[in-house]
């Protein structure tokens, strides 16, 4: 009878097959590569990341950069808590940080995984693609990916029984994007500084790049025109930069008549006599003036500040005498 139930027991073990063993969770961090490659990176990241399925649950793409820049805002964040954080964050033990350079015709590859709690070296492969194209590459790296899934050895071969630990090695951030400026400011000339440094006369797109969520201190400066100052975060409203107004100087207005020592009224205040430079007014100004002197009409107009101010300082005033048919001097009524 015993043997009977023990025959049974077997017999429903083959008939239901065990479960599958849960794949190990593994954060792959963003590529660091080459800047030939920026364009490319999340191409690269997607199909190692399908390699590395092939034994692992890989987490990749937005959801690690986004708890990626969570860690780092945070103060007092170390390399190695970053990482702890990370790998708790996705309920994983292992981090892949991989990179891709380019020499001559070649691509190097390399790929270091890391168990972040025990701190060994889970995996390090570094494989060359020699005289591969990009589209080339992107079936090379996945296969570094089955490689590096298909054999996952507790010591690094070629190294001794005891455990190599691993170096911190955590990539702060994902490699952000360059990206050149472009600064117009219309009609004016200026020089463009970023940082104190002087580019050139605007339009002008800058010959250097800059890192997206970069901040850099802009100065445009242009004889006649005030300085433009403004801080710039790379990356946020940069079309603003290409529709740059600077405002002109503020100028002075100089008056003079004949004859001279007349006075003049600005907006009904007195500024002064004839002849003098008065105030600083910004172009496009409207001012109501008024220049008199005993003895004379008075000389009245409206004008804005930079549409022919030179005739402000070419006013002649009209006497309030005149000649009589019998030869004398009369008084004649003021006019305006």
């Amino acid at each position: 009878m015993y043997r009977r139930v023990l025959q049974f027991l077997l017999l429903c073990a083959l008939s239901f097959p065990s479960p599958a063993l849960a794949k190990e969770v593994l954060i792959l961090l963003p590529l660091n590569v080459d800047k030939t490659l920026e364009k490319e990176a999340q191409l690269f990241g997607t199909a190692l990341q399908q390699g590395l399925g092939n034994s692992f649950d890989v987490f990749f793409g937005p959801a690690v950069e986004a708890k990626l820049e969570e860690e780092y805002s945070k103060e007092g964040c170390t390399a190695q808590s970053c990482a702890q954080n990370l790998a708790i964050s996705f309920n994983g033990e292992l981090i892949a940080d991989s990179s891709i350079q380019k020499l001559d015709n070649s691509f190097v590859v390399q790929l270091q995984i890391n168990n972040i709690i025990t701190g060994q070296i889970v995996k390090s492969l570094i494989e060359i693609c020699e005289n591969c194209s990009k589209l080339s590459l992107i079936r090379f790296i996945e296969n570094v990916g089955l490689k590096a899934a298909g054999q996952i050895p507790s010591r690094i071969p070629g190294q001794s029984n005891v455990p190599r630990v691993a170096s911190p090695f955590f990539s702060p951030a994902p490699a952000k994007p360059m990206m050149a400026l472009k600064i117009n400011a219309g009609s004016v000339k200026a020089d463009v500084f970023i940082n104190g440094e002087n580019l050139g006369k605007a339009p002008l797109t800058t010959n250097k790049a800059y890192l997206d969520g970069q901040r850099l201190d802009l100065l445009l400066r242009a004889p006649g025109y005030q300085d433009l100052r403004l801080s710039h975060i790379v990356g946020k409203r940069d079309t603003r930069l290409s529709n740059l107004k600077l405002e002109k100087s503020p100028t002075a207005l100089y008056f003079d008549s004949q004859p001279r020592g007349a006075s003049i009224y600005i907006n009904s205040q007195l500024m002064g006599q004839t002849p003098a430079e008065i105030g600083a007014y910004k172009d496009g100004q409207r001012l109501r003036i008024r220049v008199e002197r005993e003895g004379y009409n008075d000389f009245s107009r409206r004008h804005r500040v930079g549409q022919d101010d030179i005739k402000l300082g070419q006013i002649t005033l009209q006497s309030l005498l005149t000649n009589s048919g019998d030869g004398k001097k009369v008084r004649v009524p003021m006019g305006f």
